[in-house]
């Protein structure tokens, strides 16, 4: 560190900086055969500054010169040195500052090569792409670097930064020839990540002029292959010119044809890429089987899967765990319970007489699985204890799909499920394992459905002692099991406050909104049930008739009662702001309704405070003409609804206007004086109220999907 040349004290780097941008322009001034002085920085490399190919082929010579300048002195060991020790502490940036202050004041690359490689992957790691792409020119080019740095940008997803390092590579050399084959392999599997198909296939076609490609290699070729799986018939034609051409494949060529027809649901092309294996004589593998069983089964034909599995017996493969569970898979796939029934006999006949390891984890969770999609929760249990009786090694994801299992609709008391459900999370910490997010959302729902709310928020307690990580799902779960339990609706709204307050990850979704609204009116607080009902309907569309059925039962409550609060939050609903005038347009009948119900309760309170009402009441119905059928459903329920209510319309408030009711201020003071005497009730709508709905069918379809 005491060489003042190479490392400057931390007040010059402004100065280096700037002496650095006087020797680009330098550069650009000198004559063409003159020294190079220095190679431009640039956040796309050093080609980028260079406007064309001509310009960019003198600049990649002058890289590639000061890159192989005379031996390296002291002051470059010194620099290789030190520039070691900082990588291995992982301090990449000012590393880069070292290299750069030696190329500004030396014109001299790092010299070592795996030093080179390491800082470029260290710093797109840690500092960014662009930092590392300026750090190209001043790094000793290499194979291994150019493959190494693509790699890393591929993990980012960085697009533009794979691009920049190839042409990097292919201006420095490094790309050429057999030598520079694996630049080419990188940057085929970077596009094929990347979902650039057409430029993977570009990148093979440079590859050939570069001379880095010989028919021999067909490494290349599958790597080519599998980086236009998403793009099945470009796929397939280079696959048949390269055939034509007289590259010899092997079974990974035709595996990733099949991967490529699987992820496309094609069977026909399936068939077409067995047709060519076998006319190859590739004998197939492990692989081959499995995607073949894929295919068919993504494709929902299951007698193809069954003939696959003839076919590889017939074949003399010997079938390996991981067949045995895709096998299961698409049994559970095409609800062919007893054909799974089947196959876990025999894998269980293996298991016993020791042919075979076949009977694992991942196994026994797909039987378990088959058997929860079909219904079948008692055999998924009884999958489950036969498993571990059999010395099967149980993980969480094994005892949450038990778990699942525990939730039988129908047939045991939810009290005796979750009581079963707690012995097996019992088990799961005895057994030396932790639970997860998907464990502690599986047992909220049981306990919503034994109407057990004091457990659930017991073990959401123990959840955050664990610093198991919450979701919505499972918060949504817990909301759940705690509306369904009486007296406990100052938690709910603890509990929503929370995820509305709390990071992204935990804000309310659809199915959160509509399990608090069942709960709150669970709980019997239907104008809290209306306020977060009208908060969803600013996120989502209101088109469910739950609510409907809700803001129905709300209006006929706050008519009855004479609640205030509950009137308010009905009138927001509906968007009333007076009682002369109300628009129904738009409007189911079950909302007509509750409007209409509405304007009557203020008209109440007018005629309670005043003792009279100053003005008519005009309701805009419409005529019916876009309901089905050009029915007038929603006229014809209000004028129900009213004279249900004693409001005796007269025949000129029906006729004037065919879609208005004009209800004059006398009519409705005679009607509000004989419902005060007579306290006429609320007629009920025409369909039955529907049971609570507390997002039961969508919460469950979360819980399950995990």
């Amino acid at each position: 560190m005491k060489n003042a040349k190479l490392f400057l004290p931390t007040g010059k780097l402004c100065g280096l900086r700037a002496l650095a941008a006087g020797r680009t322009r330098a550069v650009a001034a000198a004559p063409a055969g003159g020294a190079p002085q220095h190679v431009p920085r640039s956040a796309a490399g050093a080609a980028a500054t260079v406007p064309d190919a001509a310009a960019r082929t003198a600049l990649s010579r002058r890289i590639v010169q000061a890159q192989s300048r005379a031996a390296p002195n002291e002051d470059d060991k010194r620099l290789v040195e030190t520039v070691r020790r900082l990588l291995e502490g992982r301090k990449p940036a000012v590393a880069a500052l070292l290299v750069e202050q030696a190329w500004v004041l030396s014109r001299r690359c790092l010299a070592d090569k795996d030093l080179s490689k390491e800082l470029i992957v260290q710093l797109i790691s840690s500092e960014g792409t662009a930092a590392a792409l300026q750090m190209l020119p001043m790094l000793t080019s290499s194979c291994r670097m150019c493959s190494a740095a693509i790699k890393a940008l591929k993990e980012r997803r960085n697009l533009k930064g794979v691009r920049a390092v190839l042409q990097h590579a292919r201006d420095t050399g490094v790309a050429a020839g057999v030598d520079g084959r694996g630049v080419w392999r990188a940057a085929i599997v970077a596009f094929g990540a990347l979902r650039r198909p057409q430029e993977a296939r570009q990148a093979f076609v440079s590859m050939r002029a570069a001379a880095a490609w010989t028919v021999e290699d067909t490494e290349t070729v599958n790597l080519l292959l599998n980086a236009l799986a998403h793009s099945i018939e470009l796929q397939f034609i280079r696959c048949k010119q390269l055939l034509n051409e007289g590259v010899v494949p092997d079974t990974s060529t035709f595996n990733c044809l099949l991967k490529a027809c699987m992820l496309a649901r094609d069977t026909r092309r399936a068939e077409l890429a067995l047709q060519w294996m076998a006319e190859a004589g590739v004998p197939a593998n492990e692989v081959t089987f499995n995607t073949l069983i894929k295919v068919f089964s993504y494709s929902k034909d299951f007698e193809r899967v069954l003939s696959v599995w003839r076919q590889m017996s017939a074949t003399g493969f010997a079938p390996t765990a991981r067949l045995w569970g895709s096998l299961l898979l698409a049994c559970s796939a095409a609800g062919q319970l007893e054909q799974a029934g089947i196959v876990w006999w025999e894998m269980r006949q293996l298991h016993s007489q020791g042919l075979g390891d076949v009977l694992t984890t991942d196994n026994v969770c797909g039987m378990m699985t088959a058997c929860n999609d079909a219904g079948q929760y008692e055999r998924s249990l009884a999958a489950f204890e036969e498993a571990r009786s059999l010395g099967v090694p149980m993980d969480t994801r094994a005892f949450n799909i038990a778990l699942r299992a525990c939730h039988t609709p129908g047939k045991t008391p939810r009290q005796e499920q979750l009581l079963h459900a707690f012995a097996l999370y019992d088990e799961l910490k005895r057994s030396g394992l932790r639970p997860d997010t998907y464990t502690f959302a599986t047992l909220f729902s049981l306990c919503a459905a034994a109407h057990q709310g004091h457990c659930a928020l017991q073990l959401h307690n123990e959840m955050l002692e664990l610093r198991v990580q919450e979701n919505v799902v499972a918060l949504t779960a817990l909301i759940k099991a705690v509306g369904g339990t009486p007296g406990m609706a100052e938690e709910c709204h603890r509990l929503f406050r929370r995820m509305a307050t709390g990071p992204a990850r935990l804000k309310p979704n659809q199915a959160t909104y509509r399990t608090m609204v069942g709960a709150l009116r669970e709980q019997g607080e239907l104008a809290a049930a209306l306020r977060v009902y009208e908060s969803m309907r600013r996120l989502y569309p209101a088109d469910n008739n739950e609510f409907e059925w809700l803001l129905a039962v709300a209006a006929e409550r706050a008519l009855r009662a004479e609640d205030a609060d509950l009137r308010a939050a009905v009138a927001a609903v509906c968007g009333i702001t007076t009682s002369r005038k109300v628009d129904l347009h738009g409007m189911s009948v079950l909302e007509a309704r509750a409007a209409v119900l509405c304007i009557l309760a203020l008209l109440q309170q007018q005629y309670r405070d005043r003792g009279t009402i100053t003005h008519d009441a005009i309701i805009i119905t419409g005529q019916g003409l876009g309901s089905a059928g050009g029915e007038p459903v929603v006229r014809q329920e209000v004028i129900r609804l009213l004279e249900a209510l004693l409001v005796q319309l007269p025949p000129e408030a029906l006729s004037a206007n065919a879609g208005r009711i004009v209800i004059p201020q006398q009519l409705l003071c005679e009607a509000m004086q004989r419902k005060m005497q007579s306290k006429v009730k609320v007629p009920p709508a025409r369909s039955p109220l529907p049971p609570n709905p507390l997002g039961q069918q969508q919460q469950e379809r979360q819980v399950e999907g995990g």
